[in-house]
């Protein structure tokens, strides 16, 4: 797993979908009304197939759209996810979304 660390106790890796989906839709589900007047993406994702689907779609959108998205861990545990999103290589720029 390719992983980034920023301290002891919280890393950033990409996302394994078959792995990931289940603690990540747990998340999403936990707190889909908080979520939505921000982030109402979180209304597609109803089961933890969709959002192994999602992450599978999300893997490949650093070339296709140019948005990274990693989980994000806390003391070995998933505790939510990031992108970074209009990730442009010519003027190293982007958009940072956490979700």
């Amino acid at each position: 797993m390719l992983t980034y660390k920023i301290d002891n106790e919280i890393y950033l890796s990409l996302p394994r979908p078959e792995i990931d989906s289940t603690a990540l839709f747990k998340l999403i589900n936990d707190s889909r009304n908080e979520m939505i007047p921000w982030l109402p993406w979180v209304l597609k994702v109803k089961s933890i197939a969709d959002e192994r689907e999602t992450l599978k779609r999300n893997a490949q959108s650093l070339d296709t759209i140019g948005s990274l998205n990693l989980v994000i861990w806390y003391k070995n545990e998933i505790v939510g996810s990031i992108s970074l999103k209009n990730w442009d290589k010519n003027i190293k720029k982007l958009k940072l979304v956490i979700g």
